[in-house]
């Protein structure tokens, strides 16, 4: 009896020097499997407010993109929505564990992309964002839509604005096989 991966590595990505990479990217992406997961483990560079942003098919330009978020901080809870825009916000914040202010210290996200391969529906993202500042980190959890029925190949995770991923941000891309 075969037993078939239900997880199969597309590809991984580390940053190796600090301040030379905004974007993260995974192009040609086989149409096989039913979902796709991101798992990104990341800080930037920058010593304020930074964004984690996840973009599809190499086009930033289109606004048919929208999500909703609830994050806790340890003491509160907050929630946002965006519409009509062009990315997928993963994390963000003015104090955030992948910010330069956070030394040595890592946010870790776990994307998963929905029927990316199907053509005759949206497409579906659902994440969980998790990161420590020194003992006052936060967990976001959010789910998001593209509004198009055209395949993904291509995903790209990158910093929204300002900013580069820092050595050592890891970004790991899974096919999932269909149950």
């Amino acid at each position: 009896m075969t037993v078939q991966a239900t997880y199969v590595n597309l590809g991984s990505v580390v940053v190796s020097t600090n301040g030379t990479t905004s974007d993260i990217g995974f192009g040609s992406i086989p149409q096989t499997y039913t979902d796709l997961r991101l798992v990104v483990q990341f800080r930037t560079d920058y010593s304020s407010s930074s964004v984690a942003a996840l973009y599809f098919n190499s086009d930033s330009s289109t606004t048919n993109r929208s999500d909703t978020y609830i994050m806790y901080n340890g003491s509160s809870l907050t929630s946002g929505r965006e519409t009509t825009v062009n990315r997928i916000q993963v994390a963000s914040g003015p104090t955030t564990p992948y910010s330069a202010t956070a030394t040595d210290m890592f946010g870790v996200a776990v994307i998963d992309i929905l029927n990316y391969s199907n053509t005759t529906t949206n497409k579906t993202v659902l994440w969980r964002y998790s990161g420590d500042t020194n003992g006052t980190g936060s967990t976001v959890v959010g789910v998001g839509t593209v509004q198009s029925t055209t395949a993904i190949n291509f995903v790209h995770i990158a910093t929204y604005a300002v900013g580069n991923w820092v050595a050592g941000t890891t970004a790991t891309l899974y096919g999932i096989a269909a149950a």
